[in-house]
């Protein structure tokens, strides 16, 4: 019965605390008991998501290790703006090398008019100025009217405009006439003869 005497030397057993009537750490025969040991609370491992729940943002790699998500697209931007630049450096190149070669054609296109001048009337003595771009004769009688007709043909100059040339007069005054790349000014007097001049254009 709770607080009544006991046999054992007038122990109440109702009192203690444990059932029993066992003090915490007693023995029955008055003992002290040693401590049991405390366990160590383990940290639970996290729990996977359940079916139909997202995952936490992440991508998971073929080793199955995940990377943050910050990561991952950082890393396809820079992968993304590298492919850009290179392609657009390429098409710059490209674009540049097409321009060079486009010059390159339109400069082999120009006549070299000293060139022209000495295959045509290189042995007429009617040459006076020759370079590249510029050229400068002077036909007196009928010496060297034939290799400046051919001359003229070469330059592109149409039948009509070497028609002009063959039958300018004193009183016509300064004459001009354009093929392709060139322009051509004559004069003519009875004295001095045809004086004709090339200049070499970029049109």
């Amino acid at each position: 019965m709770a607080g009544g005497p006991s046999g054992d030397g007038g122990r109440v057993e109702g009192n203690w605390p444990l059932p029993g009537g066992r003090p915490v750490g007693m023995a029955g025969d008055g003992r002290v008991e040693p401590a049991s040991p405390q366990r160590r609370e383990e940290v639970p491992a996290p729990t996977p998501p359940a079916a139909g729940q997202p995952a936490p943002p992440g991508v998971t790699t073929g080793r199955g290790r995940r990377v943050p998500l910050a990561a991952f697209v950082i890393a396809c931007t820079a992968a993304v703006a590298t492919s850009v630049l290179w392609m657009t450096t390429r098409s710059e190149l490209d674009e540049a090398r097409a321009e060079l070669e486009a010059i390159e054609e339109a400069e082999a296109a120009l006549p070299d008019l000293a060139e022209v001048g000495r295959r045509h009337l290189g042995t007429t003595g009617a040459i006076e100025d020759s370079s590249a771009e510029h050229l400068s004769a002077t036909i007196v009688g009928a010496r060297g009217l034939d290799g400046l007709e051919d001359l003229l043909e070469e330059l592109g100059f149409s039948p009509a405009v070497i028609e002009r040339i063959g039958n300018t007069r004193a009183l016509d005054g300064t004459q001009s006439a354009e093929a392709p790349h060139v322009v051509a000014t004559w004069t003519y007097h009875p004295d001095d003869g045809l004086s004709i001049v090339f200049e070499r254009t970029e049109h």
